[in-house]
């Protein structure tokens, strides 16, 4: 079983250093009325809209972050462990996130691998959330 520490929320400071995928246009920018998640020990800070709500869990498996743009939607979901959460069999391009090697499966799921883990975006049944979805991607950092 996998333990975690202390999750971080504070309001946007500043700008982190933008590192785009291959879908990203480069006239798109994270909107003001941004929060952002940060926690040191999965080694994951992202931009997410201020008005999402943002829960967190622990599977046997997995660390789940889950962003709910409201009650009406499926959630867009985060999942960090040993692997790749939901992505076998399916075709993907490569791409990068914060400067690592990612793969882009129809620009509704990214993945990116650091140092034994495996972070998963899973953009799900929200069409219409597509930009801040590329938006969140674009500011990830892993450390």
């Amino acid at each position: 079983m996998i333990a975690f520490a202390a999750i971080f929320l504070t309001s946007q400071d500043q700008l982190l250093e933008i590192n785009p995928v291959q879908t990203m246009a480069a006239n798109e920018s994270i909107p003001v009325g941004t929060e952002t998640f940060k926690n040191e020990d999965i080694g994951l800070a992202f931009q997410y809209p201020k008005n999402w709500k943002l829960e967190t869990k622990l599977t046997d498996n997995y660390y789940v972050i889950v962003l709910r743009v409201d009650e009406n939607h499926e959630p867009i979901t985060v999942h960090v462990g040993s692997e790749y959460f939901g992505t076998s069999g399916l075709d993907s391009e490569t791409t990068s996130i914060a400067g690592f090697p990612a793969i882009n499966i129809q620009d509704q799921i990214y993945g990116v691998h650091k140092d034994g883990s495996y972070y998963t975006f899973d953009l799900r049944s929200n069409p219409e959330q597509q930009q801040h979805f590329k938006r969140l991607i674009n500011s990830v950092e892993l450390f």
